[in-house]
């Protein structure tokens, strides 16, 4: 069972442009009793932060028109942004991508 915060479903975002995977992790999320929103690329996904302020992103690296650094990025100078927790999810589990995601701001980095 997911952890509630004042009787309040935590609510996750998924930014990645890989429909299926998209739909993988919604419905594990949903099975735990998160509350899920995605996006398909970093664009979506900071419209998605000013819209409905996740409690936890859940972000990808490498998308179409807008990067996972590059959202991350602007992330994290962003008021709205700033403290959320940001899991970098990547099939490229390479350590140039996971130091740049930390530098960033990353909360955590899994391959």
């Amino acid at each position: 069972m997911a952890v509630a915060i004042l009787g309040h479903r935590l609510l996750i975002l998924i930014v990645d442009d890989d429909e299926d995977l998209r739909m993988l992790a919604r419905q594990v999320l949903v099975r735990a009793d998160y509350s899920v929103v995605e996006a398909a690329n970093g664009i979506e996904g900071l419209e998605m932060v000013a819209a409905r302020r996740p409690d936890l992103i859940l972000l990808d690296l490498n998308m179409p028109e807008m990067d996972g650094f590059e959202m991350l990025r602007r992330l994290r100078t962003s008021e709205t942004g700033r403290a959320i927790p940001v899991i970098v999810l990547t099939a490229s589990g390479d350590e140039e991508g996971a130091r740049r995601s930390f530098e960033i701001g990353a909360t955590d980095f899994l391959a």
